[in-house]
């Protein structure tokens, strides 16, 4: 009987031990796992981006910087398309230095600066939640989690990460407003602003606003809400404020003028003005009120598994680092967070809608469903930090698991967007020399081989194999390739190498048919 005791006691112990033991393991390698997985997770970003090329209005913005002027470029776009200044001077300043190379080198750059900003912003919130800094493991690791949350809340990878005039507007809004958000949360901790401070925040808040505006509306929002918090907060007395006082008033205010400005300034351009006249956009009360609930109903396509894996894994990691919150606290996180989310999804589909004549591309996805896996992610973790056990190794175990889900699963979403991308590189490729050749001779018939992007979700534009083609397509291609207005362009019948095996991924639109059906005519 003592020795049964004895033995069982020992067990205990021994069971006790290698549960210590992996517990410290997993906390001394926890966020080098991380920074591991989301690697693997965004490599294939980085592989798309080599092997990107120019693609619809593309060609338009190539076609005004001939003179390599961005102040030109800018000056142009503003009077006669839109007002959205910031993408367009960067395109320029590009094109300026790398020419063709631009798409490839603009979509590594973006994603790069996406994730050091997010790094950034990771460490000057945590110093102000924790009053000091994370080690650089864990900024490194949550700044990763942030980007690929990002990243993979696209609706279209390939419209909003890689076709050129899209990534510049949504993906370099989405960075601006980051580094907007940090430079706020900056303010709030400096006992005195300086003018250079005051300088390189405005200066921030106008090239954030006139990216997009869209995001312009995001910050209005985001600091009107932030404010009627501070307001709610001292009189209900949720948190002890000691620094909220007149200081961190005057900055959101700042901000809310500033940008207030920008959007105005972009709304009433003469480029806005005549894009929404061709567009046909109108007021009415059921698109106030009606449509963008129809609309937020799309954002059921975040119901994947890659997605719900990463948020899953994201919320736990989020979870070892957040101080623990008093029960009336997290409510109030999580309170803040839930009416958020669906209020600032519905204004951003009200003004695209208002914007665009109810037509609400797929590129523009990326800024409403980032913010809501954020959100969804920052969530899970103050309800875990707040109700979990102590059984940390488990949590770990799970998180862990989860991004490894995550990595699997997303690989097939990649997989048919690396083909297409690398399969119209190489017949891109060659497709120029033969129009270079033919644009040298005198005929009047110039042969088009047409490279539409081989994805279901994409609506960036090349010449189509059905002929039905916008006007603003050719004029752009043949500007491009300095082709005369009296060039007719005739469409090359579909090569039976560039196709897709699946009639999923095959743009029924552009008149493309897959492989078996191609070689099946021939």
């Amino acid at each position: 009987m003592i020795e049964r005791f004895i033995k069982s006691i020992s067990e205990r112990s021994m069971a006790g031990s290698w549960k210590d033991k992996l517990a410290k393991t997993l906390e001394n390698r926890r966020y080098l796992i991380i920074i591991t997985i989301c690697l693997v997770i965004l490599a294939p970003f980085l592989v798309m981006a080599i092997f990107n090329q120019p693609i619809a209005d593309d060609y338009v913005f190539f076609s005004m910087d001939r003179p390599g002027n961005p102040f030109t470029t800018v000056t142009e776009s503003y009077l006669n398309w839109s007002g959205r200044l910031s993408p367009t001077f960067l395109i320029s300043i590009f094109y300026h230095f790398w020419g063709s190379k631009t798409p490839a080198i603009m979509a590594i750059f973006l994603l790069v600066s996406l994730a050091v900003v997010s790094i950034r912003f990771i460490r000057v919130f945590f110093r102000r939640v924790k009053a000091r800094d994370l080690p650089c493991s864990q900024a490194l690791a949550l700044g990763l989690l942030m980007t690929s949350l990002i990243m993979l809340s696209a609706y279209s990878i390939y419209d909003s990460y890689l076709w050129l005039t899209s990534s510049t507007i949504y993906i370099t809004s989405i960075i601006c407003a980051i580094v907007v958000v940090t430079l706020t949360i900056q303010l709030f901790t400096k006992p005195v602003i300086t003018w250079f401070n005051w300088l390189i925040y405005v200066v921030s808040l106008i090239f954030t606003a006139f990216c997009c505006e869209i995001t312009t509306i995001y910050l209005v929002g985001s600091f009107g809400f932030s404010l009627i918090i501070y307001g709610l907060v001292k009189r209900f007395k949720f948190f002890k404020l000691n620094k909220v006082t007149k200081h961190n008033i005057r900055v959101l205010v700042v901000g809310i003028v500033v940008v207030v400005a920008c959007l105005l300034a972009i709304y009433f351009s003469p480029g806005s003005v005549k894009r929404r006249q061709r567009e046909h956009s109108f007021f009415s009360w059921q698109k106030v009120f009606i449509e963008p609930l129809f609309q937020m109903a799309k954002l059921g396509y975040l119901v994947t598994w890659e997605r719900v894996l990463l948020v899953i894994g994201g919320g736990l990691a989020l979870a070892t680092v957040l101080p623990k919150l008093r029960p009336r606290q997290a409510i109030s996180v999580v309170a803040s967070i839930v009416i958020y989310l669906p209020a600032i999804s519905y204004v951003f589909y009200l003004i695209m809608g208002y914007s665009l004549g109810g037509n609400i591309p797929l590129r523009a996805y990326i800024i409403p469903a980032g913010i809501i896996l954020i959100g969804i992610a920052v969530i899970l973790a103050v309800l875990l930090r707040e109700y979990s056990t102590n059984i940390t190794y488990l949590l770990d175990i799970a998180m862990i698991l989860a991004l490894i889900g995550a990595v699997a699963t997303s690989y097939r979403v990649y997989k048919p967007i690396i083909r297409a991308v690398v399969l119209r590189h190489d017949a891109y490729i060659t497709r120029e020399i033969d129009l270079r050749q033919q644009a040298n001779r005198t005929s009047s018939a110039i042969r088009v081989a047409p490279l539409p992007i081989l994805l279901q979700d994409s609506e960036a534009q090349d010449i189509a194999f059905n002929n039905i083609q916008a006007k603003w397509v050719t004029e752009a291609f043949k500007k491009y390739y300095h082709l005369s207005d009296d060039n007719m362009l005739v469409n090359l019948p579909q090569d039976d190498h560039y196709c897709t095996v699946s009639r999923r991924d095959t743009p029924y639109y552009y008149g493309a048919q897959t492989c078996d059906v191609v070689t099946m005519g021939k």
